[in-house]
């Protein structure tokens, strides 16, 4: 069966992320602990203090007000103790705080799903993927491809939609209509979306994808009480179900002669990943610069970072 080299749920960090993290939350640990113990102390102190006030009667008060002061050592000790430790924010942490709703859940089902069936259907072990790709987007947020197939004949770059209903355009549309259930709504056309992580992919490889190998657009629609209507569908890689797509890969990939050689899918997917890499580590560095800082980090993961921006030169 084809090989994922990276799934949906890998490499959602950086290389040395991890390494970075642990150190942090380790001595964010140690702070909270001694924290805790200083505090204790000072509650056990302020008890005794107050037995003792009020056994030799320094102060002519009721023994209702000595407590007050270690009450309020008992609230910081406990607030000490439930209070969460500072640790690293990755990307996909930030996005789900963003996207945290209903239609993100929905998608993620659906690009689960697909990597089940191009593993049943795809059944050369020479086929490589790659998904949950990240491309360099709009400010601080990435385009995300979906999967990458890198066969033996072509590369094809795959946007996957769970979409329900009717849904009407041509390939060249900016806008594709949905009709279910009566209501109707424009979408983002995603064969054009997808065209331009198709160029993004191109720019990268460029220099390594063979002359007669294809870099090809592929849209999949996996919700099964949907159809496209779409009339040049037939001349593009435009499925409303997988099971036709994978099979037209297949097919397609069973051609004599093998264009994309084991050494230059290699080439073509370090270059994705080192990509993929790079931008995660600009994100991490900028959004955890603060917590870096502190512990005099933030220049190590800046270095690291430009020895990834130096290979992919």
């Amino acid at each position: 069966m084809a090989q994922i080299i990276k799934n949906r749920h890998d490499y959602s960090i950086s290389p040395l992320f991890t390494k970075y993290d642990n150190f942090i939350f380790n001595e964010e640990s140690k702070k909270k602990r001694k924290r805790s113990v200083k505090i204790f102390i000072l509650l056990v102190l302020s008890i005794c203090l107050c037995l003792f006030m009020y056994e030799q009667r320094l102060v002519k008060i009721p023994f209702f007000y000595y407590i007050w002061i270690p009450i309020i050592f008992v609230i910081m000790l406990k607030d000490n103790i439930n209070r969460s430790i500072t640790s690293m924010i990755t990307y996909q942490d930030y996005i789900g705080r963003l996207n945290n709703d209903i239609s993100f859940a929905r998608g993620n089902s659906g690009e689960d799903q697909f990597e089940d069936a191009l593993m049943n259907i795809l059944k050369d072990n020479r086929i490589k993927v790659l998904t949950n790709l990240y491309l360099e987007g709009e400010n601080i947020f990435f385009r995300q491809i979906d999967s990458v197939i890198i066969g033996l004949q072509n590369i094809y770059v795959v946007e996957v939609k769970k979409w329900k209903g009717l849904i009407v355009g041509k390939a060249r549309d900016m806008d594709w209509r949905i009709y279910d259930k009566g209501y109707n709504d424009l979408r983002e056309n995603p064969y054009q979306q997808n065209q331009k992580h198709v160029n993004d992919v191109r720019h990268l490889i460029k220099n390594n994808l063979p002359k007669n190998s294809k870099l090809i657009n592929v849209v999949v629609n996996l919700e099964r009480d949907a159809i496209f209507n779409i009339p040049d569908k037939y001349t593009k890689f435009i499925y409303d179900n997988w099971y036709d797509l994978l099979y037209r890969i297949r097919w397609e990939e069973n051609k004599k002669g093998n264009l994309i050689t084991s050494e230059i899918q290699k080439t073509i997917i370090n270059t994705l990943l080192s990509n993929h890499n790079k931008l995660l580590h600009a994100f991490e560095s900028n959004k955890n610069k603060w917590i870096l800082e502190q512990y005099n980090l933030f220049q190590d993961y800046l270095t690291f970072n430009m020895k990834i921006e130096e290979k992919l030169l």
